[in-house]
């Protein structure tokens, strides 16, 4: 599968799940499996996924919503799953060789949890930009305002071309 450009690198994707004890649903198109390729150095990648942070309480603030903070093993599977959608060239929630969002949180620790939901996205090249993108998409923007999320961690990869691939994933014990 190739990679978006151009005008499509606007598309972005976004999963809401809100699971209780029983309900789980994913999205996103399988994808050919590659090893993953760990490109931006983890303190460049941990800056600007807590620049996100900062972004997104804005717009949690203007809404009169708490603050998300940052949690290590969201962060954890977010980087994950960012570094394996620029390795595979493949915007999706679910690639081939994994199991899907629930499995990649709870393999990063993060446990026990009531509601978790994902935004990814493809060539935005800064935090102000692909932020400003989710606030735009419905499915996004109802992530990013949902008042009942209190936790966050943030993935981020540049790939060898110069494409930034980012990943907030959302949470709450």
């Amino acid at each position: 599968m190739g990679r978006v450009r151009g005008a499509a690198a606007a598309v972005v994707a976004a999963l809401v799940l809100a699971v209780v004890a029983g309900g789980v649903g994913t999205v996103g198109a399988p994808a050919e499996a590659h090893p993953p390729a760990h490109v931006v150095r983890r303190a460049a990648s941990e800056s600007l996924g807590r620049r996100v942070l900062a972004l997104t309480n804005r717009r949690r603030r203007q809404h009169d919503c708490g603050p998300l903070h940052w949690q290590a093993q969201l962060r954890t599977s977010a980087q994950a799953h960012t570094d394996d959608m620029a390795s595979s060239d493949v915007l999706a929630h679910l690639l081939a060789h994994e199991l899907g969002l629930v499995a990649r949180i709870l393999r990063a620790g993060y446990h026990p949890w009531h509601r978790i939901a994902e935004n990814i996205a493809v060539g935005y090249p800064d935090p102000t930009s692909v932020v400003a993108a989710w606030m735009q998409s419905p499915e996004h923007r109802r992530n990013i305002l949902d008042c009942h999320l209190h936790d966050l961690g943030v993935g981020v990869t540049t790939d060898p071309a110069g494409t930034t691939w980012w990943t907030q994933d959302f949470g709450q014990h």
